[in-house]
């Protein structure tokens, strides 16, 4: 509305597959991500001011299975994201934006007792929170490839200002300053159902 805009996604996926009958099926998608855009336009349709917030988590339990299903690595806010930026959005057409916000805060929750003993996404051991400072970027590529054939694509990256990251879920250490999620679609109308 005028030089206003305001954009609002829920992506939720949940799924199972058998690879094997004889054993537990196994997770194949898991996710609810929640996300906010608000801009105010600055060069006409094209350069926005934002304010963005965004939430990640997921809905059941996951597991390492390439040890056995009862290892457990993560579940329902362990972790969830909670991230908020203030930046810039740079749309030059409608099937690409690239929002990049320097001053973003984001806090990874880990409600499990198990995974914060142990330190799991970052936290200190024992704890169930971490703050960050740092940049986030976002970009979105949407474009009708072949006619009724969409390919989708979303980047998320994430630095910390403070202090590289120690442990990944697995409590592998590693120590990278970014953090990536990167979704490819591509989405087909087969019929008029």
């Amino acid at each position: 509305k005028g030089k206003s805009k305001w954009n609002n996604n829920i992506d939720l996926a949940f799924g199972y597959s058998y690879f094997d009958f004889n054993k537990k099926p196994l997770k194949t998608d898991d996710r609810i991500n929640l996300s906010s855009l608000y801009g105010d336009d600055v060069v006409k349709d094209e350069l926005y001011i934002t304010a963005n917030l965004n939430f990640q988590t997921q809905f059941a339990e996951g597991f390492d299975y390439k040890t056995d299903s009862t290892n457990k690595i993560s579940k329902f806010l362990a972790p969830a994201y909670l991230t908020i930026g203030i930046g810039a959005q740079y749309t030059p057409t409608q099937w690409f934006s690239l929002n990049v916000a320097p001053a973003s805060g984001r806090l990874t929750i880990v409600n499990d007792e198990k995974l914060s003993a142990a330190g799991a996404f970052g936290v200190t051991p024992g704890q169930k929170a971490r703050m960050e400072l740092g940049a986030q970027m976002i970009a979105n590529f949407n474009y009708e490839i072949f006619k009724n054939v969409v390919f989708t694509s979303k980047l998320v990256v994430f630095y910390d200002y403070l202090h590289a990251r120690k442990l990944n879920a697995k409590n592998d250490k590693y120590g990278c300053r970014f953090d990536f999620d990167w979704d490819n679609a591509i989405v087909m109308k087969i019929n008029d159902w």
